[in-house]
């Protein structure tokens, strides 16, 4: 019931006060047209206002690492969607936020419901950037490291390179951060620590990446006590000590 009024219940009074308005007042027939479109008007605000306070609450969430806030908004707008298309970017998200919770085969199995292929031409490399990073560490963190190797180089590395990293710095250090993933897995430590390291001192980098880059240093450092700064400043990036991203 709450949620329904959350949805319905400002264009439902709404439409009850225009219409009472226009039944009461002592106007033309031009007059209750021209109320009707006023109320088409807001209605379209409210709606479109909506939309952009969930596509921005949602963006925020991937962006923080927070799985059960993308899951919940995710889930709404699942249940909206049927067209293939539509549904990419959301199932996509699911992804991460499965992998992030680390129920790894949930997040396989969003990752081969979304349909890349039906997306424009223009959107896809962003959609097939993130999903493709999301499987790679899947992967890595499933022990298939080959196959992290292969997603890289074939899939994830060509679709960044279509995207202009100045309007697109996210899939930079998306890719970035799963170079240095599958180098950590094939066990070359030395490598991998500069990717992590560009990660954490890139500005734009959110906060999730600088998550995955702090867990990764921490578990690839030669020094416990640097092991240990990485690990302290990955609980303040991540509080939930139930998140995957705490785990060892």
């Amino acid at each position: 019931m709450i949620r329904l009024l959350q949805s319905w219940g400002m264009p439902v009074v709404m439409t009850i006060a225009y219409a009472t308005l226009a039944a009461v007042s002592d106007t033309s027939t031009t007059g209750k047209a021209w109320m009707a479109i006023g109320l088409a008007f807001v209605l379209v605000v409210w709606f479109l206002f909506r939309f952009l306070t969930e596509q921005a609450a949602l963006s925020r969430a991937v962006a923080v690492g927070d799985a059960p806030r993308v899951l919940e908004l995710v889930g709404k707008q699942l249940r909206r969607r049927k067209r293939p298309a539509a549904r990419v970017p959301y199932l996509v998200y699911q992804a991460h936020a499965h992998e992030l919770r680390g129920d790894f085969p949930a997040a396989l199995a969003s990752l081969d419901e979304a349909r890349l292929d039906t997306v424009s031409r223009t959107a896809w490399p962003t959609w097939q950037v993130l999903a493709s990073a999301v499987r790679v560490g899947v992967l890595v963190e499933t022990g298939q490291v080959a196959d992290a190797r292969r997603v890289l180089e074939t899939e994830l590395a060509p679709a960044a390179a279509k995207l202009d990293p100045r309007f697109h710095p996210t899939a930079r250090l998306q890719v970035t951060t799963s170079i240095g993933r599958v180098l950590a897995a094939e066990g070359k430590h030395a490598d991998a620590r500069p990717m992590f390291q560009a990660v954490l001192g890139d500005i734009r980098a959110p906060s999730v990446l600088r998550a995955v880059a702090r867990r990764e240093l921490a578990r690839i450092a030669d020094d416990p006590a640097e092991s240990a700064t990485h690990r302290a400043e990955l609980e303040k990036l991540v509080p939930d000590p139930s998140s995957f991203l705490r785990r060892d």
